[in-house]
C-alpha cells in the first residue's frame, strides 16, 4: 500500500484521528510503527496502554473494564488517576485503536494518551 493510501486512510477513519495528529506533528509513537511497517515485529511485544475515558458513575467504569477486558491479549486492566478517569491496559498484542473505538461507541469519548514497551525485570 502506497505511503498516500495509508495516510487517506488513518485521515478519514474516526479511530485514528488521534495517531493522525501525532504522524502530522511528526512523531511516530513504537507500538503504531506495524501499522507502517508490516515486517516489523512489535506487535508481539508487551504494551502499557493509557487511556483517558469520560466516566461519571461506577457503572460506566465498570463497564469500560469490562469492555476492555473483553479484547484480544489483554492481560491487566486498571482504573488510575485522580478522577478515576484513566483506563490502563497490559498486554501482548493489543491494538489500541480497537479498544479506543470500543470505548467510544459503548462508554463515552475516549483519548489515547500513551503507548509504551513494558520491560520485564
Amino acid at each position: 500500500m502506497c505511503e498516500r493510501i495509508k495516510r487517506w486512510h488513518l485521515r478519514n477513519r474516526t479511530c485514528g484521528a488521534r495517531l493522525w495528529k501525532l504522524l502530522k506533528q511528526g512523531k511516530k509513537s513504537r507500538s503504531f510503527l506495524h501499522l507502517f511497517d508490516p515486517e516489523a515485529d512489535l506487535v508481539n511485544m508487551k504494551q502499557k496502554i493509557v487511556m483517558k475515558t469520560h466516566m461519571n458513575c461506577q457503572k460506566c467504569r465498570s463497564k469500560a473494564l469490562q469492555i476492555v477486558a473483553e479484547g484480544e491479549g489483554v492481560d491487566f486492566v486498571a482504573i488510575e488517576g485522580d478522577q478515576k478517569d484513566k483506563v490502563v491496559v497490559i498486554g501482548v498484542g493489543v491494538d489500541p485503536i480497537k479498544l479506543t473505538c470500543n470505548l467510544r461507541k459503548k462508554v463515552g469519548p475516549t483519548d489515547i494518551i500513551s503507548v509504551s514497551e513494558v520491560k520485564s525485570k
